[in-house]
């Protein structure tokens, strides 16, 4: 869709056209109170582009006449896609395969975020649900929660939390941004060192190796870790572990046996003297020198394969450099927490869906 634009500004750089045209968006009580996050301004000479998802064609109709309404815009090109068309774009496409046929499956979306639900009779054709939809142009991402049925009885759902994991050397802050991280997207923080240190007050071995900055035994951490991971909820993210290769290959396991994925690795990266001086000032009972010195060692030696391994193991992997400023280190995670927000409706980003459901 072409609409033409409103009033000249002959002045007017295109980033200046982008801020008009996202002030003028502002005169539309709808987009106004929903939020235009989604939309993305491009201007070029006059000529502006509107692309990303909106809830329904309500409100890409606004967007596009709030664009044409803004000073310095000439023409407006309509490249949005609403979440009510996008359902309909893929029950469609859905229709197309024949062995989907006798199945129901509930369509929704949020932002572009398709969500698949309803019972199949067999693991490979939720699976194909899951990748025609995530084929259509405008789907941001597929949440597959489709169970599949096996001579009438509930055999098992597709759908997986939303595991996120947080890995860094000792000091580099991976509790406060996990705790950043699960708050800001409604999903359980949990802390490996936290479940451990609760543990070492009933049990005098684990408490002796925690004061001495060793390892506690894989399998000890494979049942604290696990038995938390039983019941996350909409997801969790993780904190800390794994630490070594072989918790890493247990946690891969883990969620393979469940069909889960893990969904992102954030890598915290620290100068080691920032480290030090950090883990030093939180003033815990075994933040010593020399027990700091030993979690390094450890870290460089035994946590960093078990890094590899989650990096090699297909999840989504992203540096982060944790020696700015808290605030700074917020404010650039933000796109990407929004982006995981969106598969996550309790979130502190997410919304209940204006739009209704499909079935085919």
């Amino acid at each position: 869709m072409v609409a033409s634009g409103g009033r000249t500004a002959p002045n007017l750089s295109d980033a200046e056209v982008a801020d008009r045209v996202r002030e003028s968006f502002r005169r539309y009580r709808p987009l106004a109170n929903y939020g235009t996050r989604s939309i993305r301004v491009e201007v070029a000479d006059g000529v502006v582009t509107l692309s990303g998802n909106v809830p329904d064609e309500a409100f890409r109709l606004m967007a596009v006449d709030g664009a044409a309404a803004a000073e310095g815009v000439h023409e407006v090109r309509d490249r949005l896609v609403s979440d009510s068309q996008l359902m309909t774009d893929v029950a469609a496409g859905l229709r197309h395969h024949r062995e989907l046929q006798p199945s129901r499956v509930r369509v929704t979306a949020y932002l572009g975020v398709v969500v698949l639900e309803g019972e199949v009779e067999t693991a490979e054709l939720a699976r194909l649900a899951e990748a025609v939809a995530a084929k259509l142009p405008g789907v941001v991402a597929v949440e597959n929660r489709l169970r599949a049925t096996v001579e009438g009885r509930l055999a098992f759902a597709v759908a997986d939390p939303l595991l996120l994991v947080v890995v860094g050397p000792p000091g580099s802050g991976k509790s406060t941004l996990a705790r950043h991280i699960a708050g800001e997207l409604g999903l359980d923080w949990v802390s490996a060192g936290a479940l451990l240190r609760e543990d070492a007050r009933a049990d005098r071995e684990i408490a002796i190796l925690v004061a001495a900055g060793e390892l506690v035994p894989d399998a000890e951490v494979r049942r604290v870790v696990g038995r938390r991971l039983q019941d996350t909820g909409p997801g969790c993210v993780l904190d800390g572990y794994p630490r070594t290769a072989p918790q890493a290959l247990h946690l891969l396991g883990f969620c393979w046996e469940r069909s889960w994925r893990i969904r992102r690795v954030f890598r915290l990266n620290i100068p080691e003297e920032l480290a030090l001086e950090r883990v030093l000032a939180r003033g815990r009972d075994d933040d010593r020198p020399e027990v700091a010195e030993a979690r390094l060692k450890i870290h460089r030696g035994r946590t960093e394969p078990a890094i590899e391994l989650l990096a090699a193991s297909g999840a989504e992997f992203g540096e982060v450099d944790n020696s700015r400023p808290l605030e700074e280190v917020e404010r650039l995670l933000e796109p990407t927490l929004r982006r995981f927000a969106r598969l996550n409706l309790t979130s502190r980003f997410g919304r209940s869906s204006p739009g209704g459901y499909t079935t085919f």
